[in-house]
């Protein structure tokens, strides 16, 4: 004889909901992983970028500096940290080397919410670390070769590491996701789906049955943006994207990715969001985490 073990219910009812939000809202989208091997003196100054960041050292200890606070990170923990976040980071003294995993990645649901931004945890814990650097070695090595198949791995690997923070470590998230408007819920999702195509705002608040004017009400009630604006940033966001891992000519990715056909204003609301020209842009070189 046999039967099924149902198994005992190890996660409490604030765990499997704070799964289900990152399984069912979030989407990740890997934009770099490197492993980096750096010698003393080193130090990254104070600066921020536009997407979540993942810092594994797996030799040496750094000191990371974010918010007013000053944590010691060793192999087997790491950061991570939302979009935007002010943060410098340095190799601990008495340590002459240094060998570290970083990992830049979007983690938003359809707000261009960063999931990492409703955790009040800074700094997580590997419950294995000699299994999960072995994977994040031969994940950064898969994705120097193939991008889609990287994107694949990484997009899996991601999710798992916050998993394991969820159930292991109890990470838990800071404050609930506010609840979705479904005609806004459905604008944003064709901006998602067809950004790439001529999408009118009129069109869209017809779509939802509301006047222009609701609409934009509406949905910067719900996004805090304009509609024009988030469309203007979710093209650019895809078109910096475009430039650090296609070969695509930039009048190319104006036109394809960002809908513009007039490549001076391209330059001109790219230099405006990055701080440089999608040319430098794309040729600025990665050189540190």
């Amino acid at each position: 004889m046999q039967k099924s073990d149902s198994l005992p219910n190890t996660l409490n009812q604030r765990q499997r909901d704070t799964i289900r939000l990152l399984l069912e809202q979030f989407q990740v989208e890997i934009i770099s992983a490197v492993y980096w091997r750096n010698e003393a003196p080193w130090y990254l100054d104070l600066r921020k970028v536009h997407d979540s960041f993942f810092l594994f050292p797996v030799k040496g200890e750094l000191h990371f500096y974010s918010e007013g606070q000053c944590h010691s990170v060793k192999p087997g923990q790491f950061v991570m940290l939302a979009d935007g976040v002010e943060h410098a980071i340095e190799l601990k003294d008495g340590h002459s080397k240094l060998e570290q995993i970083a990992i830049h990645a979007y983690i938003q649901n359809i707000w261009q919410m960063p999931f990492l931004s409703l955790c009040p945890n800074v700094i997580g814990t590997l419950p294995n670390k000699a299994s999960w650097f072995l994977e994040m070695k031969e994940f950064i090595h898969v994705l120097n070769l193939d991008k889609v198949s990287g994107q694949q791995w990484g997009e899996g690997l991601i999710r798992r590491l916050l998993i394991s923070q969820i159930t292991q470590f109890d990470l838990s998230i800071a404050q609930e996701v506010k609840n979705i408007d479904p005609r806004i819920e459905a604008a944003v999702l064709k901006i998602h789906n067809h950004y790439k195509d001529g999408i009118m705002i009129e069109q869209l608040a017809e779509d939802c049955r509301l006047s222009t004017v609701q609409f934009r009400k509406l949905f910067l009630r719900y996004t805090g943006l304009s509609p024009k604006i988030y469309l203007e940033q979710y093209r650019l966001k895809k078109a910096a994207f475009a430039l650090k891992n296609t070969a695509s000519s930039i009048k190319r990715i104006a036109a394809d990715v960002a809908g513009l056909n007039n490549v001076q204003y391209f330059h001109a609301v790219f230099k405006k969001a990055y701080g440089m020209t999608p040319s430098q842009y794309r040729n600025t070189p990665t050189e540190g985490p």
